[in-house]
């Protein structure tokens, strides 16, 4: 994560989350609460706006993409061979 400056361009580059070992992050969104949703190998992680991990959704396959779709109210996360629909997100 970087500070955008008009002068400076970025500045104070930091972490601003931490992913599993296993592989690194791939596709991620953000929702309107802030939160960060991240596809990667351990399954879909989402982070406050601060960095700190809420929760992981396990899939049966690791994802790659996810995309918000009828107004927020569904996720839609890509894998290998499969989409699948997670709708009762915002109870995370």
């Amino acid at each position: 994560m970087y500070d955008l400056t008009a002068l400076k361009g970025s500045t104070k580059g930091r972490v601003f989350a931490t992913t599993s070992q296993s592989g690194g992050p791939d596709g991620l969104k953000c929702d309107s609460a802030g939160n960060v949703w991240v596809c990667e190998d351990e399954g879909l992680l989402v982070f406050n706006p601060k960095g700190q991990r809420r929760t992981t959704i396990v899939l049966p396959e690791s994802p790659s993409n996810c995309a918000f779709a009828h107004q927020g109210s569904t996720l839609f996360v890509n894998a290998k061979t499969s989409v699948y629909a997670v709708t009762d997100y915002q109870a995370i």
